[in-house]
């Protein structure tokens, strides 16, 4: 054989594992790669590459905020750090954030090095922006070489691909074949890729003309849009239908421990995601910043974040990821201690207590909202509640078992307390928070 005839079967053979191989089977085999969620599911999850774009990406959340629909936005990282406020925003409306690499570049053009930069820079980026790293990553054409489900899984994504591509990006679509096309694949656990950036001229603002067509044909389909996390039972593709029976289970338990220990809702919060059970005060005194003093026998309030309430939020695909959780809990307490200030003022709490307190695993925020953060006594008791806190975090948490695992943020049980006196002055109307009282108050007037 030929020296050049050598060359040549050996590019061929280079080329067959490096590129084809990895290529076919990242495509259409099993394995690794999520292409779609568990068909049990009644819903759908809508993806969208090539954002953030300042153009379209703002009328796509625009939509989908109208629609009460909740979506996965593959990003390039180059775009994240020229247009990071997009990316807050849309992780701060309830969407996710995926990795869609740093350059967009296919991977038959990227050796193996450049390969695992392209994910590991676009992540970099969207930790940066979002506080985050990406649960998801998709390679840009759906391209693979031998090492790009490696850097993914380096970097702790999973390879996302779809089940429908209604070819939003090609300019021979018009928003009706878009629609039609993605509604074709609108199948219960579907995957559907759209893009808010790129393409041919024009194909961004014809995804989004198609945009209501999609989710009213979803609708009619008695399909919800959600994010992938959700889809994917917030476990991957694992048995997302044990988890959720799981927490169903859990959450019959929550409810009639609400009735066992009568929990109480404060009227003018408007909802139940966080309640009260009156106890009086046992244990040793108490004193506080502004010189309160809580002795035994004095009533307080314990507070309990409902579950039940925090799994109604997911199915109606609000606060998927992380960040999203986090602002949609923070909103959540800010409306209940703003209730509460009210029902103190016009003597509608039903015990005179002089605090109200908890115990959890996430207190380092309840500082900035008025709590004085306080160690937990040591006993047997103390760390079976720990255990538990930690077991229910990876129950309904977003990334819950990841952030147990990764142990960079240590998950200490502390108390946190807030007088009633300081928590009047600081959410009642004439206080610095006193929006969330006036806030309340209108919601309930009639």
């Amino acid at each position: 054989m030929s020296p050049a005839w050598t060359w040549t079967l050996g590019l061929l053979g280079a080329g067959l594992l490096y590129l084809l191989i990895p290529h076919v089977s990242g495509r259409h085999l099993p394995g690794r790669v999520v292409r779609r969620g568990p068909e049990a599911a009644k819903a759908v999850a809508l993806t969208f590459d090539d954002g953030p774009d300042p153009r379209s990406t703002p009328r796509v959340m625009a939509v989908l905020e109208r629609y009460g629909a909740r979506a996965t936005f593959f990003v390039v990282g180059r775009r994240v750090l020229a247009h990071p406020e997009l990316v807050r925003e849309a992780v701060k409306a309830g969407h996710e954030v995926g990795n869609h690499g740093h350059r967009h570049k296919h991977a038959w053009t990227l050796g193996p090095w450049a390969t695992g930069r392209e994910v590991r820079q676009a992540g970099d980026a969207i930790r940066m922006t979002t506080g985050r790293p990406p649960s998801f990553f998709r390679p840009p054409w759906g391209g693979f070489n031998l090492f790009t489900t490696a850097a993914a899984h380096r970097e702790r994504a999973t390879v996302v691909l779809w089940s429908a591509a209604p070819r939003d990006w090609d300019g021979r679509q018009d928003p009706e074949a878009i629609a039609r096309e993605a509604l074709e694949g609108a199948r219960p656990g579907a995957i559907i890729d759209l893009h808010d950036g790129g393409g041919a001229p024009g194909a961004p603002e014809r995804t989004v003309a198609a945009l209501p067509l999609i989710l009213e044909g979803l609708a009619e389909r008695g399909l919800r849009a959600v994010t992938l996390s959700e889809l994917l039972g917030g476990k991957g593709e694992g048995s997302p239908l044990g988890w959720r029976v799981l927490r169903r289970a859990w959450n019959v338990w929550e409810r009639l421990f609400a009735r066992l220990f009568r929990l109480w809702a404060v009227p003018a919060a408007g909802d139940e995601t966080v309640r009260i059970r009156f106890e009086r005060h046992r244990g040793e005194p108490v004193a506080f910043d502004d010189g309160t003093r809580i002795d035994p026998g004095d009533w307080v309030g314990e507070l309990h974040l409902s579950s039940v309430a925090v799994d109604r939020g997911r199915s109606a695909g609000t606060g998927r990821s992380e960040l999203a959780a986090t602002f949609d809990t923070a909103r959540r307490l800010r409306r209940f201690l703003g209730g509460l200030a009210v029902e103190l003022e016009r003597g509608g709490v039903p015990y005179p207590i002089r605090a109200v307190y908890g115990r959890t695993l996430l207190w380092r925020g309840a500082r900035r909202m008025g709590f004085e953060v306080r160690d937990v006594p040591r006993s047997l008791g103390n760390r079976w509640l720990q255990a538990y806190m930690r077991w229910l975090m990876v129950l309904y948490h977003p990334r819950g078992g990841e952030r147990l695992k990764d142990g960079s943020e240590p998950l200490e049980m502390k108390e946190i307390w807030f007088p009633t006196a300081a928590l009047r002055m600081r959410y009642g109307p004439g206080g610095g928070d006193g929006r969330e009282a006036v806030a309340t108050r209108e919601r309930r007037s009639p």
